[in-house]
């Protein structure tokens, strides 16, 4: 994911999808595809729809790692050979997080990782151990990968992030406004499946002039917040129409403990009379974003609009 745009040069192989958003200049906003190549069931989404929804999902998450509380501060500079292994938990650096050689991440759990500067590794440095979709990285300007290095994780940067000559990445690179540049790369992600979530109930009302919304999660998993998509529900409208229009009508709703309990939401920013479909997003730290159906369980995510009001 790019903010302006990705370039690349050389053979990269990208499992899973490629997006700008919101772009800059005149299209195409991604170059180098081909020789690069995105690999089934992923896609090029250039200022699409898709890659909207996608950015703003990234921005919100962005946010809310950000205000996660730090279990170690460093307070300048730190390259984190220096402290390897880790186990779980949250490091943050006042300074800028460099990797000169091998990061070890013991055990299981999640890793979030904070520079207050730039994330930059070493040519042949590493990142070993951990579960990909539990380790993520938070960067406020930009992050590099110099040649050869193997990373691991979910990089977020405000600005932009570049792989160099055959850096491989088992994770994503979400850059917010600046570009993505790759160089003959490998990105590929694979999870375990999202927390099972249970909504026993997912409600609308009216009431004076606005649409209150209640749900109960009763197994959130380690559910970071919920968030409101909304669209106007019209005769003959597709859900995959109604996915696509829906539009995030709240900032994100924290959550208590795990993601269990009663939540509330009012949309005060409705038409008298209108019709309206409505769709609950979930945010965990083991998946960047999944959607929530009526009373789903399980790993399989759905797109079904959740409620609709007359």
């Amino acid at each position: 994911m790019a903010g302006s745009v990705v370039t690349n040069q050389g053979n990269t192989v990208i499992a899973g999808d490629l997006e700008v958003n919101p772009s800059i200049g005149v299209p195409p906003h991604v170059t180098g595809f081909p020789p690069g190549i995105v690999t089934a069931p992923g896609a090029i989404h250039d200022a699409d729809a898709h890659a909207a929804m996608a950015q703003a999902d990234s921005t919100a998450v962005f946010g809310v790692l950000s205000q996660q509380n730090c279990d170690v501060i460093y307070p300048g500079d730190k390259d984190l050979i220096l402290v390897s292994p880790l186990i779980p938990g949250e490091y943050c650096a006042l300074g800028s997080f460099m990797l000169s050689g091998n990061l070890n991440l013991l055990g299981s759990g999640i890793w979030i990782f904070k520079s207050a500067s730039t994330l930059i590794t070493s040519p042949g440095s590493s990142v070993t151990g951990g579960d990909p979709c539990n380790v993520w990285w938070v960067v406020p300007s930009s992050a590099t990968m110099d040649t050869t290095t193997a990373f691991v994780g979910n990089i977020f940067a405000l600005t932009s992030i570049c792989l160099k000559t055959s850096a491989r990445l088992k994770g994503r690179t979400l850059a917010q406004t600046g570009g993505v540049t790759l160089q003959a790369n490998s990105i590929s992600l694979v999870c375990n499946g999202p927390t099972a979530v249970e909504i026993s109930q997912f409600s609308a009302k009216r009431s004076d002039g606005t649409i209150v919304l209640r749900w109960i999660a009763l197994f959130g998993g380690d559910v970071l917040g919920y968030r409101i998509y909304r669209t106007a529900l019209t005769t003959g409208v597709s859900l995959a129409g109604l996915r696509a229009n829906a539009t995030s009508i709240s900032p994100l709703i924290s959550a208590t403990d795990s993601g269990a309990g009663a939540y509330s939401f009012v949309d005060a920013a409705t038409t008298s009379g209108a019709r309206y479909a409505y769709r609950l997003v979930a945010y965990s730290p083991d998946r960047t974003v999944g959607d929530l159906a009526l009373a789903q369980m399980g790993p399989m995510p759905t797109f079904l609009p959740l409620v609709a009001i007359d």
